[in-house]
């Protein structure tokens, strides 16, 4: 069970990466809005399943603090990052979201696979 949660996350980012480069393929709209789709799909399970495993990365000792960080952060980034990215757009053009998509998802993986690392030589 421990390594399926892992593998959903691994799946979830990897859905969510497939749809942003569908969105910035610049193909038909339906096949824009099944990127879109995709994209939504794959993100779907990683804050719940990420929440669910921080005692598992962090101990138990840890895991309060560390969820009331990914929450906060959460909510830090839902706030913040939409203007931020609107803003951008406004200055350079819409037919910038995709690229900026694949960068906060490129971004996740890259970190989420560091702390994956980490947790694994931690534990041997």
């Amino acid at each position: 069970m421990k390594k399926g949660s892992k593998v959903i996350l691994r799946i979830g980012r990897l859905v969510s990466l497939v749809g942003t480069v569908l969105i910035a393929q610049h193909l038909p709209p339906v096949v824009c809005a099944y990127g879109m789709l995709l994209f939504g799909l794959g993100l779907a399970p990683l804050f719940p399943t990420m929440v669910h495993l921080t005692p598992e990365r962090f101990g138990n000792a840890h895991a309060a603090r560390i969820i009331g960080l990914q929450i906060s952060s959460a909510y830090i980034g839902a706030t913040f990052i939409p203007p931020v990215i609107g803003w951008v757009a406004n200055l350079t053009g819409i037919g910038i979201l995709p690229y900026a998509l694949i960068g906060c998802m490129v971004l996740m993986l890259l970190l989420c696979e560091r702390i994956d690392r980490r947790h694994v030589y931690a534990q041997k």
